[in-house]
């Protein structure tokens, strides 16, 4: 079975399951997705864009698609196969979201292998209407047909989906939220990739975590790009400035560096004398009527602990003496 018959039957296998109408085979869509498919395999990138800015909507209508609704599934590999391709798109809720979408009626399908590497493309499309423009004033526009006749008649452009509700003053496609609309679903409906999200999420406020609400506006930037205003930040109120505190220098007395002592211990010096035996005699008994001590005023001024230190060494010397003599 050829690439292109497995991928639509798991496809429409698919829709069936959910109550979908089956997708159509469109030539002209395949066109356009055989083409990526070889520009991928060729240059090795996997992109829904190229260098020159082209992207899913231009290959579309450069191949002769009547409106410039699409959007585009890739996968691509040096081992890729239909089935791995298919199982990457099941597991993957922006491309899911395009296997499943109720927007699109018809499919394109291609693959191409080139330097080692294979890619798949699929390339979702609606006939019946286009996606406006950034202007409002090009919602009106008209095209050229012919009756046959060589004359040229005008004829209105098709409307835009009933959930396309405006155009914002930026330029910004706004979008109506459907039941069952996730941010990749619209996406992938606007053309934009995975890789678009952080960026429609920004533009609306949001973050993956918010819930969307059905009947609520969803912004797009339109394929030919937008501009999104950027506030400008606030002027800044200046404050009254506080009073510049003066102050008078207190002068400050330098002190030199403080000396460093190194304290050094006398060496004493023992003289050995000749050991002398002292015994003790019979504590004497002095009479009440003993004449005092000699005071502290008797010395001559001496101090009071020198005087002491003197009696002392005075009464060793008499003991000695007595003793001495007794012994003789």
């Amino acid at each position: 079975q050829d690439v292109v018959s497995d991928l639509l039957g798991r496809i429409n296998s698919l829709r069936a399951s959910l109550g979908l109408p089956a997708y159509q085979l469109n030539s002209t869509l395949s066109v356009a997705a055989r083409n990526q498919a070889q520009w991928m395999a060729e240059t090795g990138s996997i992109s829904h864009y190229r260098p020159d800015g082209t992207g899913p909507r231009d290959r579309a209508l450069a191949a002769g698609y009547p409106t410039n609704w699409v959007s585009e599934n890739i996968y691509m590999g040096s081992d890729a196969t239909p089935n791995s391709a298919w199982q990457f798109w099941l597991n993957s809720s922006i491309h899911y979201a395009g296997l499943t979408s109720t927007y699109y009626s018809d499919i394109g399908i291609g693959s191409y292998s080139a330097n080692g590497s294979h890619a798949f493309v699929l390339v979702f499309g609606n006939p019946s209407g286009s996606l406006p423009a950034r202007s409002p004033s090009n919602t009106n526009t008209t095209s050229s047909s012919s009756n046959g006749n060589g004359d040229t008649q005008a004829q209105p452009a098709a409307p835009p989906p009933s959930f396309v509700v405006g155009i914002d003053e930026w330029g910004n496609i706004k979008h109506q939220i459907q039941p069952g609309d996730t941010v990749g679903h619209i996406a992938i409906l606007y053309g934009y990739g995975w890789d678009d999200i952080p960026m429609l999420l920004e533009l609306n406020g949001i973050t993956e975590d918010d819930l969307l609400e059905i009947g609520e506006i969803f912004l797009i930037p339109p394929a030919d790009g937008t501009y999104t205003p950027t506030p400008e930040p606030p002027t800044a109120t200046p404050s009254p400035r506080p009073p510049t505190a003066t102050f008078t220098p207190t002068p400050t007395m330098t002190l030199p560096p403080p000396s460093i002592f190194v304290a050094t211990e006398p060496v004493a010096t023992v003289t050995a004398t000749p050991a002398i035996r002292v015994s003790i005699l019979p504590t004497a008994t002095i009479a009440p009527d003993a004449a005092p001590l000699p005071s502290a005023t008797s010395t001559g001024g001496l101090p009071p602990l020198l005087v002491v230190v003197i009696l002392v060494q005075v009464g060793v010397l008499v003991v000695a003496t007595v003793e001495y003599v007794r012994r003789r």
